[in-house]
């Protein structure tokens, strides 16, 4: 399915998914997986706010 249409189904907010496309780089119209699409959201959301990969220490 386009990611479009996943947004749809899942009912992505436009932020959200906008955020997932460009974290991705996935460009509009691209077709992946539903699975694919739902982790990225997932991890988008549950990511730190500034971008680490690992939690701050100190």
């Amino acid at each position: 399915m386009s990611i479009e249409e996943l947004r749809d189904k899942y009912k992505v907010s436009d932020a959200v998914f906008e955020g997932v496309k460009a974290a991705k780089k996935w460009k509009s119209g691209r077709q992946v997986e539903e699975n694919e699409f739902t982790k990225a959201v997932e991890d988008f959301k549950t990511a730190p706010i500034d971008g680490r990969k690992e939690e701050a220490k100190g």
